[in-house]
């Protein structure tokens, strides 16, 4: 018994030698894999850093690859420095210098128009962008820029991208110089790159039109106005048919539906889409202004919407109104509502109101327009008029000025453009 005893603590003893010692290969083969593992994660991450940095770089100057001269490159027409040793530092010196540029364009803007602080940090903030940015350098200054700002147009039940002019000035110093003209020109092959179809602009001034008619614009988007007068002050709600909203904040999906819907329903004019809806609203706020939307009570639906704000007068003693610089309603109770609204709320009894210009009404001028992708407008213009008997050739002949107003059909003021932050 005592040997046997013996011999079965050993077997007992060898047994648990064997466990621990598969025990203790496991974990080192664990640790030689994590090692291993370890050491191929940082491998791989060390290529993959170098990688980006070699990929950013060389993308960066792949679409830099119109080279003004050995040192500077360019993007739209701005230069910027370009590091040629490899490394990161290129991409920090571009994030830097577009940056400078905003910056520049922004002090260039504050110089050339007489917009207010919040509506310039608005611009800048939300609609500006670098790769929209048009500039001309001269002594390594910005002296002239224009924004090309993408929007699109419902021309003849065809949505076509369109280039709105936004901002064009040249520093003080530098004006007369034909450095406009230059940027102007170089605008231009820039929108036909982009494959723009039409371009538009809202001049900052009377004398302007003639200048860009040089360019090939020519007067394309006017309007009217209307005067509503309100019988009597209202309350904030009217009857049981109908109530307002002044809308503010985030924008309802409704309202914004409603508002494209009413645009696209006017067979040629510049569209906003949501983001732009929020701009102008934003915009509004700033000058007093806001945008009073009607529903129904019985669906809660929106039945019409107003985009109004309190207008400058022209002389000290005459009377206060409001201006609605867009509008729409689905009946004239609705739009009655809605003006006796304006009108309450700015404490005044007239409403003016701008409206698209029929033929027969005295026209304010308001933008232009030049066509920019002819055969594009052609075809368009050609197929949702079967009757005319104009042939593509003899469309495609004409000047660029007497083909916008034929396409634009300016005779008829077809053509309407509204709520532009301009």
């Amino acid at each position: 018994m005592g040997h046997g005893g013996e011999n079965m603590s050993r077997k007992s003893n060898s047994f648990g030698f064997l466990k621990n010692g598969w025990k203790s290969a496991y974990i080192a083969l664990r640790l030689i894999d994590c090692t291993w593992l370890f050491m191929l994660n940082a491998f791989v991450l060390k290529f993959a850093v170098r990688g980006l940095k070699f990929s950013v770089i060389n993308i960066f100057k792949s679409i830099c690859n119109l080279a003004a001269d050995d040192k500077y490159m360019s993007i739209s027409h701005s230069k910027f420095p370009v590091q040629e040793s490899g490394t990161g530092f290129s991409y920090i010196c571009i994030m830097i210098y577009t940056d400078t540029k905003k910056r520049q364009l922004k002090k260039l803007w504050k110089a050339a128009f007489e917009d207010d602080e919040a509506f310039v940090e608005l611009y800048f903030k939300r609609v500006y962008r670098n790769e929209n940015a048009m500039t001309l350098e001269h002594k390594g200054k910005i002296v002239s820029s224009l924004q090309l700002l993408p929007y699109t147009m419902n021309f003849h039940n065809t949505e076509i991208p369109v280039a709105y002019i936004s901002g064009a000035c040249t520093a003080e110093a530098e004006r007369g110089k034909g450095w406009m003209q230059q940027l102007m020109q170089q605008s231009l092959e820039e929108m036909r790159r982009r494959g723009v179809a039409l371009a538009a602009l809202i001049p900052a001034e009377a004398g302007l039109f003639s200048f860009y008619g040089k360019f090939g614009f020519v007067k394309a988007f006017e309007y009217s106005f209307g005067l509503y007068r309100a019988r009597r002050k209202q309350s904030a709600t009217f009857g049981n048919a109908y109530s307002v909203r002044l809308e503010c904040g985030k924008t309802d999906k409704r309202v914004y539906e409603y508002f494209a819907r009413r645009l696209r329903m006017r067979m040629i004019c510049v569209l906003h889409d949501f983001k732009d809806l929020s701009n102008i609203i934003k915009d509004m706020e700033l000058a007093g202004g806001r945008l009073f939307v009607v529903f129904s009570e019985d669906v809660h639906e929106v039945c019409g919407m107003a985009f109004a704000m309190p207008a400058k007068t022209a002389a000290p003693n005459s009377e206060a109104v409001a201006l609605v610089k867009e509008w729409f309603y689905e009946n004239s109770e609705a739009g009655d509502v809605l003006f006796s609204h304006v009108a309450d709320y700015f404490g005044v009894n007239s409403v003016v109101y701008r409206t698209p210009c029929e033929a027969s009404q005295l026209p304010q001028p308001y933008g232009m327009a030049r066509v920019i992708d002819v055969e594009r407008m052609i075809d368009i213009w050609l197929a949702a008029h079967p009757e005319s008997v104009r042939r593509k050739e003899e469309l495609a002949g004409m000047d660029v000025r007497s083909l916008t107003s034929l396409l634009l059909d300016y005779t008829n003021r077809r053509a309407y453009m509204s709520l532009m932050l301009d």
